[in-house]
């Protein structure tokens, strides 16, 4: 069995604790355009924030390596996606899959439909990931990011309490579970 097939993810909120790694798998993501950790801190103390990690966890511990993060900001029936990032070594290992599969479930418990993010044009990987999940893109912010005054396209979703996405999440998480040999809980469970 392969080191993917193996791996196991265990997802929780961020805490202060957690920040250094945050912070230093945010660096390898984002470089100079980095969130300081202070934005971070207030983004914790923020009570429209959410913000999970995933650590890998090794076979003879509950806890593990921090590899990668997610947050949103909720307001009303909409979830705005502030940041989602893996480190580099863990990547394409669908723990970005698994991260937005917890977002998504924990936001529909507070009465979310709708979940929107801005991406850079030129990251096909993370839209890709983010069309698997029903994002559509709805829109373009000319000249966004400060430091290649790229485009940011802005994404939306349709309603996620509807019956039909939740069908598309259950077959997402059927075909994940299947090819990972559940390495995640949130895949077996994620129905609400």
């Amino acid at each position: 069995m392969s080191e993917l097939i193996q791996q196991k993810i265990k997802i929780h909120s961020m805490l202060l604790a957690d920040l250094e790694s945050v912070c230093a798998i945010e660096f390898s993501a984002h470089g100079q355009n980095s969130w300081t950790r202070q934005t971070f801190i207030n983004e914790l103390n923020n009570s429209l924030s959410y913000y999970w990690i995933a650590q890998n966890i090794s076979k003879d511990t509950d806890s593990g390596q921090i590899v990668a993060f997610t947050g949103c900001h909720v307001i009303g029936e909409e979830c705005f996606i502030t940041n989602l990032a893996v480190e580099p070594g863990f990547q394409r290992r669908k723990i970005g899959q698994a991260l937005l599969m917890h977002l998504i479930k924990q936001v529909s418990k507070l009465g979310v439909k709708y979940l929107t993010l801005e991406v850079r044009a030129g990251n096909i990987k993370a839209q890709n990931l983010y069309k698997k999940f029903g994002f559509e893109e709805k829109g373009l912010r000319p000249n966004y990011y400060p430091d290649n005054h790229e485009n940011a396209l802005i994404m939306w979703t349709s309603n996620i309490q509807s019956v039909e996405y939740k069908l598309m999440l259950e077959a997402l998480a059927t075909t994940y579970s299947n090819d990972a040999d559940k390495r995640s809980d949130e895949y077996q469970n994620f129905l609400y």
